[in-house]
């Protein structure tokens, strides 16, 4: 009995161990896209840049550096190689697509203390040829508010099998990125006549198109923002509401329960005093039929020899 009892908690604890391994590199990410994987941990101190260092051939992604303003202490870093578009998001990215990548380094909290975060990565010379995509047309584009967006992205060095790249995330590393070719859009013509851009219906001024379109762009953002914050506010609610019922109605059981204890406690103690003084009255009525019949007794003792005199 003893041994069996012994081997069930050393399963128990294997199991145990199991789990919070797995659950420590989980990501929502689904399994069957998922192509290569690695992770990294290093502690990480308040304002010295920390580089974690890949050396998986099939990543891709070279190093991920990071500096914070904070002693934030153990860090791990994720790097996924998918074989397509997350599954987490709704929209591919633009361009032609050399690898769709998952970055999850830290938790949330992380990203509030960062200073500084930039992403290496390389392309492979062969894929370039193949696809007649020029080295500067490189790009780290970061998927964030449900957008793709291009990230800074430099040339760093570059060997005979390799380009070398890094870019910087803009403190973004929780999140999902694809190395794309992107090519910007062309200006219009400045050979084309006044008359031609008017009958096409153009705007003269560019630079007012951009600005109003950034100008839309975070109306949107800041809308979406605001949807979001009231999204939490009311689940908070939803969430809140039914504990406050469930408070209010134990305390009313309570409340009312303590309530009908004092009041039988009390008229207890009123029908106790009232039968006491029941029995206090009755008792001095029957004292005073005593002395009555005693003092009338008396009166007749005293009258009877002077009737027999007579």
């Amino acid at each position: 009995m003893q041994n069996k009892t012994t081997w069930f908690f050393f399963i128990l604890i294997i199991t145990t161990l199991s789990l919070s391994l797995l659950a420590g590199n989980a990501t929502a990410e689904a399994f069957e896209n998922i192509d290569e994987k690695d992770a990294r941990s290093i502690y990480v101190l308040r304002e010295l840049e920390k580089s974690f260092t890949f050396r998986n051939e099939a990543l891709d992604i070279t190093y991920i550096n990071i500096t914070t303003d904070l002693n934030v202490g153990n860090v791990e870093a994720i790097v996924e190689c998918l074989k397509s578009t997350s599954s987490m998001v709704s929209t591919p990215p633009e361009g032609t697509v050399y690898k769709n990548i998952n970055i999850w380094v830290g938790d949330s909290k992380l990203q509030h203390r960062l200073v500084s975060s930039e992403v290496g990565f390389r392309v492979n010379r062969t894929w370039l040829e193949d696809n007649e995509v020029s080295e500067q047309s490189v790009k780290l584009s970061i998927y964030h508010s449900g957008n793709w967006d291009i990230l800074p992205t430099e040339k760093t060095y570059e060997d005979a099998e390799y380009v070398y790249y890094e870019a910087n995330t803009s403190n973004e590393i929780r999140t999902h990125f694809a190395i794309v070719e992107y090519i910007e859009n062309e200006p219009v013509s400045s050979d084309v006549g006044d008359d031609s851009v008017a009958e096409d219906g153009m705007d003269s001024d560019p630079l007012n198109d951009g600005s109003d379109m950034a100008s839309e762009g975070n109306e949107n953002t800041d809308r979406s923002g605001a949807e979001e914050a009231d999204l939490s506010d009311l689940n908070m609610l939803t969430f809140a509401i039914p504990i406050l019922m469930v408070l209010v109605v134990l305390y009313s059981s309570y409340y009312g329960t303590t309530k009908e204890e004092n009041i039988g406690s009390v008229g207890n103690g009123w029908g106790i005093q009232n039968d006491k003084q029941v029995g206090e009255d009755n008792a001095s009525e029957k004292i005073a039929d005593r002395n009555a019949a005693k003092d009338i007794s008396g009166k007749d003792a005293k009258n009877e020899p002077h009737d027999k005199g007579k």
